[in-house]
């Protein structure tokens, strides 16, 4: 007997994107299941037992252990082992071999039993929760693509950008992680701005000529009309949208606990919540870290219609 195949929508980006705000609110409609950055789930969950967005620790949630008990019964599972396959054949400087058919066969076997592991999570996933869309915000374009590699799996990319310039900000910022109960660590303009022109530059170039498989969007398109955009995903998906959240006028909404691995802290808001475009780094963002992340960024700006004179307002 053949199964289904498993639905898996894949959010790709850069970190600090707004990919956890517009998951969670997809999340939220009936048929659909948010669960995070799912990558992370050897790292974040397995090894380190950070927060899950219920609050409990991973190996303390009655959600993942029932997914994990569905995915693998009595299997054993390394993460440590699958942390070093990543880290081995998956970063982001693998992504010049894919252009070769040798290079692609090479990274399908040696990611084999990694995809493995993350195609029995998605089965599962959707087995405990009976949703028929998994959303996985990993944002990572390579494992991606190995998702899509698999059979059993029905992916589509949900390509979101956001202004490089707010990333990197972001980034700069000092942040508290309930998860990790301490400060996300910081990094550089450089770092930021260098993954942000590769990631997206990688994700457009592997899934941007197929439009039944690829949409992108912008987060600044999101913010400013943020129902009628989760209306048109749906749509895509075709999901129908009657069950979704209502998003106010002014981006208003009811925040919903989702049982998500990594990402931004604010997943573990509940309540009354909103969306709204973080614009601070226009006028606190230094006129030399505004310039270098340009700089290195100029040549995707104008794709995805980002300004290369970005709004700077000191005072």
């Amino acid at each position: 007997m053949t199964l289904p195949r498993t639905r898996v929508l894949y959010v790709v980006g850069t970190t600090r994107c707004g990919s956890t705000v517009l998951s969670n609110l997809l999340g939220q409609t009936a048929g659909l299941v948010h669960v995070g950055e799912l990558a992370q789930i050897w790292d974040e969950g397995f090894v380190r037992n950070f927060r899950c967005g219920c609050r409990l620790p991973f190996l303390e949630c009655p959600f993942w252990r029932r997914v994990v008990d569905v995915a693998f019964r009595d299997r054993l599972i390394e993460p440590e082992r699958l942390l070093t396959l990543v880290r081995a054949s998956a970063r982001t400087r693998h992504a010049m071999s894919l252009p070769s058919k040798r290079g692609r066969r090479r990274m399908v076997l040696a990611m084999a039993e990694h995809t493995d592991a993350m195609t029995l999570l998605y089965r599962a996933i959707s087995q405990v929760t009976g949703a028929r869309v998994v959303i996985d915000s990993s944002k990572t374009p390579l494992l991606a693509w190995l998702a899509a590699q698999r059979p059993e799996i029905e992916l589509r990319i949900l390509h979101l950008t956001r202004d490089p310039r707010a990333v990197a900000y972001s980034w700069r910022r000092t942040k508290y992680d309930p998860a990790r109960t301490g400060d996300l660590h910081r990094e550089t303009v450089l770092k930021t701005s260098l993954t942000w022109l590769i990631w997206n530059a990688l994700a457009a170039r592997l899934w941007g000529g197929d439009r039944d498989m690829y949409l992108q969007l912008r987060y600044e398109d999101f913010v400013v009309s943020p129902q009628r955009v989760m209306e048109g995903i749906l749509a895509w998906l075709g999901e129908p949208s009657a069950t979704s959240p209502r998003i106010s006028a002014d981006g208003s909404f009811v925040a919903a606990q989702a049982h998500s691995i990594a990402g931004n802290p604010m997943r573990f808001g509940r309540g009354a919540s909103r969306v709204a475009l973080d614009t601070e780094w226009q006028h606190r963002m230094s006129t030399l870290d505004r310039l270098l992340a340009s700089g290195i960024t100029w040549p995707l700006l104008s794709k995805y219609r980002y300004p290369f004179r970005a709004r700077c307002e000191h005072g």
